[in-house]
């Protein structure tokens, strides 16, 4: 064994090899879920009645409680959105990828996928880069939905 650290191009083709992992690990599991399709069709319907259920309460809550931020007063569906926002990316850090992992688990692919000559650090992030893509496009959605279909802005 020689002490002599690899050249840079070296390290670099290999960080890049990784990086194209990752974009397979994407890929998979946007294949994987997209053929639940009904499980987007429930995901949008679960937002658009998440969206009716806060409207309907904060018609509930008196705005003259509610604190004032930067001079303005918060309407109450304003506060659940970013709420809900918050939960759903701290959820991703949190759970999704101990749910990922015990998913492989569960599949049988997780000791063949870590036997691979892929990097534990490529398969962390492989294993929650849909979910990392999907959350803050569906957060996003949750925004426009509220903003449309309410007077929230």
């Amino acid at each position: 064994m020689s002490a002599v650290p690899a050249p840079r191009r070296v390290r670099a083709q290999g960080v890049a090899a990784e990086f194209a992992k990752i974009s397979a690990f994407l890929r998979r599991d946007f294949l994987q879920a997209w053929s639940y399709r009904a499980a987007f069709v429930t995901d949008a319907v679960g937002l658009a009645l998440q969206t009716a259920l806060f409207f309907y309460i904060s018609k509930i809550v008196d705005p003259n409680v509610l604190p004032t931020f930067g001079g303005s007063r918060v309407s109450y569906l304003e506060y659940v959105v970013v709420g809900i926002a918050m939960t759903m990316l701290i959820a991703l850090g949190i759970f999704r990828a101990a749910a990922a992992f015990r998913n492989e688990q569960l599949m049988g692919t997780l000791e063949v996928l870590l036997m691979t000559p892929t990097a534990p650090w490529t398969i962390q992030i492989g294993s929650i880069v849909y979910d990392l893509v999907y959350i803050p496009l569906r957060t996003g959605l949750f925004f426009v939905v509220v903003a449309l279909a309410t007077e929230v802005s």
